[in-house]
């Protein structure tokens, strides 16, 4: 397992807005709407706490043969997988397609890492902000995931990597969500390098569960 290294970023207690304005920065997606038909989705908050409520909720899980890999990549070529994790994770989305992922878990023997969070005596996680928005044609899930190697301390190194990856409906509401492949394929606004350091990317294949939302245009 490498190290995160020259990619660590020291961030104080504006992490979660300027994550938020990095990741909602994005002007040529076309608009959607999410709702529990009939109802549409509410306002997603966030409390002083980092606790999310309100908007549509649903989970996204890694598939078993298929986790979340985060890979430092060399200038010269050349890759190095840090990080291998199965994750469960809970969103909140409003009817705009903004919202976050809370009460994130990541597990795994080659996982070595933890969502970012507060020392205690909170120990509580930051949320990770997500935006449900619409390429070309096709719907695509931008995703911040913000993490620590478990080696340090709560509320000291984090690390951040925003992806767009492609939200794909298999009928009757039964999504999953796949990021690009790491070979061969066009670039473009859905790529698995993280917009933070293109040295860095996050690959994965999730699948959506809970209330079935509808997104509409």
């Amino acid at each position: 397992m490498g190290s995160i290294g020259g990619s660590m970023r020291v961030m104080g207690k504006g992490l979660v807005a300027i994550i938020v304005m990095a990741a909602f920065a994005s002007s040529t997606a076309s608009a959607i709407e999410v709702s529990e038909a009939p109802v549409h989705c509410a306002e997603v908050e966030v409390g002083a706490d980092h606790s999310v409520s309100g908007g549509c909720s649903f989970e996204l899980e890694t598939e078993a043969e298929d986790p979340a890999e985060l890979r430092q990549h060399a200038t010269m070529g050349g890759e190095v997988v840090f990080s291998v994790c199965a994750q469960a994770l809970v969103a909140n989305i409003h009817s705009e397609g903004d919202g976050f992922i809370y009460e994130q878990q990541l597990v795994g023997a080659e996982c070595g890492i933890e969502p970012c969070d507060e020392a205690e005596p909170s120990h509580v996680n930051n949320p990770w902000p997500v935006s449900l928005v619409e390429f070309g044609g096709r719907q695509e899930l931008q995703m911040t995931i913000c993490a620590r190697p478990a080696t340090v301390d709560e509320g000291t190194q984090w690390v951040s990597c925003t992806i767009n990856a492609l939200w794909s409906d298999d009928g009757d509401r039964e999504y999953e969500l796949r990021t690009a492949p790491f070979g061969g394929h066009e670039p473009g606004p859905w790529s698995s390098r993280c917009s933070q350091s293109s040295q860095m990317s996050l690959s994965g294949h999730w699948v959506v569960h809970g209330r079935p939302i509808l997104i509409s245009h």
